[in-house]
């Protein structure tokens, strides 16, 4: 028998951000030296400390599954260093979940909030991989152009119109620091 596969994954596009980096290796491959900024991979190793923890954990012992949302060890190292650096606080047992990676995380998110038909307002430019998720969970990417004066932030204004002109608007995308600007949205942008 024939299993077939979800019709979905016949409408999915490929990423360009995917489609550019299988480029950039091939390239590489090759021989040619590129300095690659498509994935967002730093061009440098992490910190020996870094390394030398992960050695350390595998010698450890510590190979096995951890809980979903991650060790309670790491919420709670997590949740010092945003107490530390940023002065917010959150409680690590109930606020914070660690995941494979801000796609898996953004994709989960719009799972469990998307539904079919659905309208989520996405700022432009954003990160390739938005629409894609937001029309896999059956939702409708509706794409809000900025302007380059505006440093390409969501304004209130734009916001509005947006809002305005789309009734059922379920999410909004809200990436900040933008991702791909790097345009961050200060305070008076967000309340």
């Amino acid at each position: 028998n024939d299993v077939g596969i979800n019709p979905l994954v016949s409408s999915v596009k490929i990423s360009k951000t995917v489609e550019v980096f299988g480029i950039v290796k091939d390239m590489e491959a090759n021989g040619i030296k590129v300095t690659s900024l498509c994935v967002g991979e730093p061009d440098f190793p992490p910190p020996q400390v870094v390394l030398d923890a992960a050695v350390q954990a595998i010698h450890d012992g510590k190979t096995t599954y951890t809980a979903v949302s991650g060790t309670a060890e790491l919420r709670t190292a997590i949740a010092a260093d945003l107490l530390s650096r940023k002065g917010v606080s959150y409680n690590p047992n109930t606020e914070i979940i660690v995941g494979n990676g801000a796609k898996q995380c953004v994709y989960q998110g719009i799972l469990a909030t998307v539904g079919v038909g659905d309208k989520v307002l996405i700022p432009a430019p954003y990160w390739p991989s938005y629409p894609e998720m937001v029309s896999l969970a059956g939702g409708i990417p509706v794409i809000v152009n900025t302007k380059q004066e505006d440093g390409y932030l969501l304004t209130p204004e734009l916001l509005k119109d947006a809002l305005e002109e789309n009734d059922g608007v379920k999410l909004l995308m809200l990436c900040n620091p933008s991702n791909p600007t790097g345009g961050v949205h200060d305070q008076t942008l967000c309340l």
